[in-house]
């Protein structure tokens, strides 16, 4: 399997429940956090939260445009963009990354 389910409850514990001193950034679709440990499987990850998704805002992204980046993330490999590690689809939408530690 190329792309792993996650369940949110193990991505917030993952991130200290969303502890502010692993927030790397903020986006239209939510907090990006780093998780707290090294995956066995894929090393240093980090948890993109769509909680404007899971709200429903108008400001955030909707599950259209989640479904889209998952399909695009899926399928194009390129060397500047991180790689799509897993994915939740519960009440609060997450996305899984590589984490770059230099990169954004």
């Amino acid at each position: 399997d190329k792309v792993r389910r996650f369940d949110v409850e193990e991505l917030r514990e993952s991130t200290n429940s969303m502890d502010k001193d692993f927030l790397l950034g903020t986006g239209g679709f939510g907090p990006v956090f780093r998780m707290s440990e090294p995956d066995a499987r894929d090393g240093l990850l980090c948890v993109k939260f769509g909680l404007g998704a899971a709200r429903g805002d108008a400001v955030g992204q909707g599950h259209e445009e989640f479904q889209n980046e998952v399909k695009l993330l899926f399928l194009w490999e390129h060397p500047r963009v991180v790689s799509l590690k897993g994915v939740c689809e519960g009440e609060i939408p997450c996305l899984v990354y590589e984490h770059m530690q230099w990169g954004s």
